[in-house]
Formats: C-alpha cells, sequence, structure tokens
C-alpha cells in the first residue's frame, strides 16, 4: 500500500494557501490535501460546524485510504470534529495549537468585534481572507467542541504546542490528556502560526510522526 496521504487544515485568516511551502516538500512523500475550508480561499460560505466538517471529511475519504489528518488553531478544532465523526478515515491526527471550549456568549461577543473591527485584525495578519469568514469560524466554535469530541478520539494523536504560544499551551496540554493514548510535544521557540514560519522543521517533525506511524 503507498504511503498514506496527507490532509492539512488551515487556521483561521487563512486558506489553504497557507500550507503551500510545506505542501510541495511532503508531496515528494504522499499526495497531499489541502482544502479551502468554507468561507475561505475558493470554497463558497458560510462557515459553520457542518459545512466545515464536512468539508474536511470529504477530504479524507477523496482517496480511499485513510489519511494523516492535520489541523492548526481552528484547523485543529475542526480536524478533531471530523475525526470523531469518520473515525474509519483517519489513520492519525495532529492537532497543533488548539484552543480552549469557547461559551456561545463569548463566542458572539468575539464574532461581532470581527465584524466591527475585521479589516484591521486582517492587515494584522497580512490576511486577504474575507474579515466575515472569520466572524462565522468564531461563531460556530461552540458547535465544535473541544472536550467532549476529545473523549471519542480513536486514532493515534499527536498535540503539539507552540513553545512561545501561551495562550494555547494549557488546552493543548488538556487535549493531550484527555485523547486516550496521545502525545503532548511543545516546539521550542514557536510561535501560533509557526508552520509557515518554519516549513522545514514541520515536514520534519510530521515525517517522523508518520514514519512512526507506518511502523
Amino acid at each position: 500500500m503507498s504511503a498514506a496521504p496527507i490532509v492539512l487544515v488551515h487556521p483561521m485568516w487563512n486558506s489553504g494557501s497557507f500550507w503551500s511551502e510545506s505542501a510541495e516538500v511532503l508531496a515528494e512523500d504522499a499526495v497531499v490535501e489541502t482544502p479551502d475550508m468554507p468561507g475561505y480561499g475558493s470554497t463558497p460560505g458560510p462557515f459553520t460546524a457542518t459545512s466545515a466538517i464536512a468539508a474536511i471529511i470529504d477530504a479524507t475519504q477523496k482517496h480511499g485510504h485513510p489519511v494523516d489528518l492535520v489541523g492548526l488553531s481552528l484547523g485543529a478544532r475542526v480536524a478533531l470534529s471530523a475525526a470523531a465523526e469518520s473515525p474509519e478515515s483517519v489513520r492519525s491526527l495532529t492537532l497543533m495549537g488548539i484552543g480552549d471550549d469557547v461559551s456561545g456568549f463569548a463566542a458572539t461577543i468575539q464574532s461581532t468585534m470581527i465584524r466591527m473591527f475585521g479589516g484591521r485584525i486582517a492587515e494584522q495578519f497580512g490576511s486577504a481572507e474575507s474579515p466575515s469568514a472569520a466572524a462565522e469560524s468564531v461563531k460556530a466554535q461552540p458547535k465544535l467542541p473541544i472536550a467532549a469530541t476529545a473523549h471519542r478520539i480513536t486514532a493515534p494523536t499527536l498535540v503539539v504546542a507552540g513553545g512561545d504560544d501561551p495562550d494555547f499551551t494549557q488546552s493543548c496540554t488538556r487535549v493531550a490528556t484527555t485523547i486516550a493514548g496521545a502525545r503532548l510535544t511543545t516546539v521550542p521557540n514557536a510561535a501560533h502560526l509557526w508552520p509557515r514560519e518554519r516549513p522545514q522543521e514541520f515536514v520534519s517533525l510530521l515525517r517522523d510522526w508518520r514514519q512512526e506511524q507506518s511502523g
């Protein structure tokens, strides 16, 4: 059997192109999918929990073999739910910079703020993505629960925290503790979006993890 396909799920304020440099290298070993979630890149919105999960499940089932599913931040949240909904499609799961559960009230406030000031926030992230997609993504987060979903994961799971990403350190630890048999690793001096800033290191980490699953 050929190497397992790889599905990389992007963070908020970004599309699948977030992974372009890493995906080009990973494609030397396997088929790589970098889907745009609803409302991002070339995929029509709106972003909802249901539409996002469905998009990622479709990507995992595209090639007829279980995939190594990887998500960062919002992408990790959606990947977690997709792996729980379609466990037969996921050979392994890698969750990077995954956050905590968000209450409906907090999500509504954050979504409103993004709609009001999204243009400025997009500039800070250097993003060309529509602020409405980010606002929809935040509002959908209560329907993408972390704690309840983590208990349902059966795939071998690697949880990755950034050493310079303090807002997500505790949530990564909680997820790794909740998923049966999950491993937690910390990348030194890594900020929240470190895979884009340090693609060679990301590729090396993922290749080592994939090799372990193949062994």
